[in-house]
């Protein structure tokens, strides 16, 4: 008997193709379900890895925001005494200035105590 090297649909008996189709169908739908899985799985593993990463770059903000809260204070504590020694040297500026006035009154004053005695002088 011969038999066709191509079959076509008349040449298979339904009952076959159906087996066949189904057999397929069901293929797929293992596929589908295993792809799905899949997918939540990397999904759920995407998620782990992202709260990591986060938790990451948490943990470098924060060692950041820590360090630039110390330099913070050290640079307050820089300030403070930086104004502490503006205040001294306003004090011992005054001071100076008081100084100074008191050593040009007495050279004033020696000035005319001076000029008085070379009158003085002149005048003997």
């Amino acid at each position: 008997m011969f038999r066709p090297q191509n079959k076509t649909n008349e040449d298979v008996p339904f009952e076959h193709q159906m087996l066949h189709i189904l057999r397929n169908y069901q293929k797929l739908l293992d596929l589908i379900y295993k792809l799905r899985k899949e997918n939540d799985t990397l999904r759920k593993s995407n998620a782990g890895e992202r709260e990591a990463e986060f938790q990451r770059r948490a943990e470098k903000a924060k060692s950041a925001n820590n360090m630039l809260n110390y330099r913070i204070g050290k640079l307050q504590d820089t300030v403070k005494n930086l104004h502490a020694e503006i205040e001294r040297r306003d004090t011992t500026n005054a001071e100076l200035k008081r100084t100074i006035e008191q050593l040009r009154d007495e050279i004033a004053d020696l000035h005319r105590k001076h000029k008085v005695l070379r009158i003085a002088d002149h005048i003997r």
